[in-house]
């Protein structure tokens, strides 16, 4: 059976440490990254190493390969960016394929994405800033660019940056109502001034450092091993499951794992929600019971730091009927697409519960009951508490940030 890390709540939730334990306990040689794109930010510390994954999967460091699949949103200049900053810290061995058909991000598209956010004000969306739901947009109906046209000896890259400038960013514009004469003067409206080539040959240069070093619909080689199938934002983000539009372009759960378990050749997966012990949340929209009481200590996040399209980060206590409501409807769900798409072969096994930073909240913890009253308990019996709430079984509990501060229970297959 092959593990999906899954996050349970609004992201954050500790994606990366699991898939990196979970990489190292199986002895997986890849990891596949299944939704979302470089807006991801799976934490991942490794001794003295510590780096933030936003394309390659969590598992680079104890030796995983990594797979794009085709609902992953690809940005070459980010995914060079990020091959760079690993090879730094010395880890030159990453290797990274991507499906033939996934979608490609471009400076456009970031540009875009940031004028929305600017022109909407004080009542921003809470965007990263990468472009994905522009991306997605340009896909549908604009221009499109996947990750074999990089490749294509037959696919004119000039003219299709070339196109975006002329045709797409005007219609897109209008069709946003924005009108850059009406922002404040800022580098984004620059970029989109600047000469098309000049974006065609970035993604050009991008793609020639060879960050990706194979491109196919489906590789035999990744499927002679065990893998591990990780995920990005979380359910409470998910574009059917979350409130909108505080949404990301994106299922963000095991949807889009079946999908890519079904272009590899798996047909097992044991899904595996990630919460942390009290609930975050970067960015706008509704965030229950924020301010209250949650511990008696002041909670640290070093990777969620105040930044400009996302703001500070916040916190409330985690609250169990909501989790409880995004786990069962998401599983609902992955069982209601095996059945309507040609992915029978697929077993799904029984939801798991990972339950991270205990080690953050000293004795005791408050949450949101059942009952949707707060309580508190004692933290040493928080993570079991949850599960036997939830109905699912506890199988990991972290108190650190490295896989060694992970204690693994067991996986309810």
């Amino acid at each position: 059976m092959s593990t999906v890390v899954i996050g349970a709540n609004f992201g954050d939730e500790g994606k990366g440490l699991i898939t990196d334990f979970e990489t190292r306990r199986t002895g997986a040689h890849a990891v596949a990254r299944f939704n979302g794109g470089a807006q991801a930010g799976h934490t991942v510390r490794d001794g003295d190493r510590r780096h933030v994954f936003g394309h390659i999967g969590s598992g680079t460091f104890a030796g995983a390969t990594t797979y794009l699949s085709s609902d992953f949103i690809v940005n070459p200049l980010v995914l060079h960016h990020e091959v760079k900053a690993l090879n730094a810290m010395g880890v030159t061995n990453t290797r990274v394929a991507a499906h033939a058909y996934a979608r490609v991000s471009t400076v456009y598209d970031m540009v875009i994405n940031g004028l929305i956010e600017t022109a909407r004000g004080d009542k921003r969306h809470g965007s990263c800033g990468m472009g994905i739901n522009e991306t997605v947009t340009r896909h549908s109906i604009g221009p499109q660019l996947s990750v074999c046209d990089l490749f294509s000896r037959h696919f004119n890259l000039e003219a299709f940056c070339k196109q975006v400038a002329n045709e797409w960013i005007p219609f897109r514009l209008e069709q946003l109502n924005i009108d850059v004469h009406e922002l404040p003067p800022n580098n984004m409206i620059d970029i989109l001034r600047q000469d098309p080539r000049m974006h065609a040959d970035v993604l050009k240069n991008a793609m020639a450092n060879g960050e990706i070093v194979e491109v196919f619909d489906r590789d035999p080689i990744l499927a002679r091993g065990s893998i591990i199938f990780e995920g990005a934002q979380g359910l409470a983000l998910d574009e059917e499951l979350g409130t909108y539009p505080h949404v990301t372009r994106s299922r963000t759960g095991l949807v889009g794992a079946i999908q890519a378990a079904h272009e590899l050749g798996y047909t097992e997966l044991n899904p595996v929600y990630v919460t942390r012990v009290y609930l975050t949340r970067h960015g706008a929209g509704e965030l229950a019971h924020e301010g209250e009481t949650i511990c008696d200590r002041d909670l640290q996040d070093e990777t969620n730091v105040l930044n400009t399209w996302q703001g500070n980060f916040r916190y409330a206590p985690l609250n169990i009927p909501q989790l409880r409501r995004f786990i069962h409807l998401d599983h609902m769900r992955a069982r209601m697409e095996i059945n309507r798409q040609r992915v029978s072969s697929i077993k799904l096994g029984k939801p798991n519960l990972a339950v991270t930073c205990l080690d953050q909240v000293g004795d005791t913890v408050r949450m949101i009951g059942l009952d949707g009253n707060p309580f508190e308990i004692e933290t040493k019996n928080a993570a079991e508490y949850l599960a036997v709430s939830l109905g699912v079984n506890l199988s990991h509990t972290s108190r650190g940030p490295s896989a060694e501060h992970v204690t693994f229970h067991t996986i309810n297959s």
